[in-house]
């Protein structure tokens, strides 16, 4: 849109134009095309200057022949075939400006959702079919489908033919979440990220995190939240082993022993940004993400992650293969999903709330190694 309201009236300076509204393009007039000849008569075709000019204007047309491009619908038999380009910035304002009007005006879309979403982390698709196929065989009428994300799995119910009234639905969920335990992570759309945000703002509590292998991307998970200053106090990327000493207090002599990629340094690491920065949970993740570095007793993939709470500290070893931002995001993932399954324990063990209640990194540490 800015293209055509920024570029189209400088093209209008240089040369004229005309705008077929039926057939949503734009084109040269004649005059238009005489100034093109005159000004290529001028100078070489190939001169740097004229190219350049020349790429001005059929930019500015095609543009504008995009942005008034009309979908293309295809009804016959009371069904509806709707073809729309690919590229998002072409899509989207046709799917807005045009498609979703049209759709409302003909009565196919409707006020709301029509199936209940269920968001699972932890479980593969293939065991998340088989812990809930019990409950779906008792409801012949439910239409199921799954949703793989990395790290998670959408479960949709729905009942096409209408059979299952949204009350019938919501219980058949409620079912399915006592069934997943902790690897239910909400209904509806929400994203990991939001559901601990929810839950720390809910209780007041406050969230730090420490990183070194994954360079801040939990970090940015959170700030992508509005408002996420209401609990989360920030991140520190400690790469160096000096920096990890320097900003996290982490013991010297704790990484020679034991190296930076480690059980022990990973809890250091979460008590210490947990102390600096003055949080209730404090989150780290340290690992080799590949393709260089790892030894054989921590290869390429290993992920440390240590987490700090107002009970204890522990840490978990995971490992995971492939390219390093691959590897990364899991890390990331894997952490988050932790202190998800940490954040609903403290809830049913009633975890204090307040953050002066915590209790200090140096007090009391039960090491916990978790693969």
């Amino acid at each position: 849109y800015y293209r055509v309201n920024q570029v189209i009236p400088s093209l209008k300076k240089d040369v004229d134009y005309t705008v077929d509204e039926k057939a949503h393009s734009a084109m040269l007039t004649d005059s238009g095309v005489e100034r093109v000849e005159k000004r290529l008569a001028i100078g070489n075709l190939y001169d740097p200057a004229n190219i350049e000019w020349l790429h001005h204007i059929t930019q500015a047309l095609r543009a504008h022949s995009l942005y008034k491009r009309d979908v293309n619908y295809l009804i016959e038999d009371g069904k509806v075939l709707i073809m729309l380009p690919g590229p998002p910035n072409e899509l989207h304002p046709m799917l807005v400006d045009s498609v979703i009007p049209r759709l409302v005006a003909m009565g196919l879309l409707a006020d709301g959702e029509t199936y209940l979403q269920l968001r699972t982390a932890g479980i593969g698709e293939s065991a998340l079919e088989t812990l809930l196929l019990p409950i779906f065989d008792l409801h012949p009428a439910l239409n199921v489908a799954y949703c793989a994300h990395q790290g998670q799995v959408d479960v949709r119910l729905s009942s096409p033919d209408g059979s299952l009234d949204p009350d019938q639905l919501a219980s058949i969920a409620e079912e399915c979440r006592v069934g997943l335990g902790e690897d239910f992570m909400c209904l509806g759309h929400r994203s990991m990220v939001k559901v601990i945000s929810d839950y720390l703002r809910s209780h007041d509590l406050s969230l730090a995190v420490a990183e070194s292998c994954t360079g801040g991307l939990m970090a940015n998970s959170f700030t992508d939240l509005p408002g996420a200053s209401k609990f989360f106090s920030g991140g520190i990327i400690c790469y160096s082993n000096a920096c990890k000493v320097e900003m996290l207090d982490v013991p010297e002599c704790l990484l020679k022993q034991h190296g930076a990629v480690s059980a022990e340094t990973a809890v250091a690491m979460a008590a210490g940004v947990a102390e600096r920065l003055d949080a209730d949970f404090g989150l780290s993740i340290t690992g080799f993400a590949g393709p260089c570095g790892g030894n054989a007793e921590n290869p390429v993939g290993t992920i440390f992650i240590g987490l700090h709470t107002p009970k204890g500290i522990w840490s978990k070893r995971v490992n995971y293969p492939g390219s390093r931002t691959a590897v990364k995001q899991r890390a990331v993932n894997a952490a988050l999903d932790w202190l998800r399954r940490v954040l609903l324990q403290h809830g049913r063990e009633g975890g204090p709330r307040k953050r002066g209640s915590r209790v200090e990194p140096g007090k009391i540490i039960r090491l916990k190694v978790e693969s």
